[in-house]
C-alpha cells in the first residue's frame, strides 16, 4: 500500500506501520529518494503452517526538491525520532 502526503503532514502520520519512507516531488511515484527503511525480522513459520502475507507499507513524502541535502536529513531526522521516541 502507498501513502501520499506533503511534509507538514508527517506529524498526523503513524510511522511505524511503514516499510520504507521515499522523498519525492509533488506528483511524481516513479522515483524516489529512500529516507527510512525499517528493518523487520521474518516470521519464521512451521513447514505445516500456511505463511501469512506480508504487504509493504510505503509512504511517500511529497517535497519540492527531494534531491536536497537539508530535506534528506531532516526527514531522516524526524523518522528516526518518530520510530525511537
Amino acid at each position: 500500500m502507498i501513502t501520499v502526503v506533503n511534509e507538514d503532514e508527517l506529524k498526523t502520520i503513524q510511522l511505524r506501520k511503514y516499510d520504507d519512507v521515499l522523498a519525492v516531488r509533488p506528483g511524481e511515484r516513479e522515483y524516489g529518494v529512500e529516507i527510512w527503511r525499517a528493518r523487520r525480522i521474518a516470521t519464521i513459520y512451521d513447514k505445516d503452517t500456511e505463511a501469512k502475507v506480508s504487504i509493504l507499507e510505503q509512504l511517500l513524502v511529497e517535497v519540492e526538491d527531494p534531491d536536497d541535502e537539508a530535506v534528506i536529513n531532516r526527514l531522516k531526522d524526524y523518522c528516526q525520532k518518530a520510530w525511537f521516541s
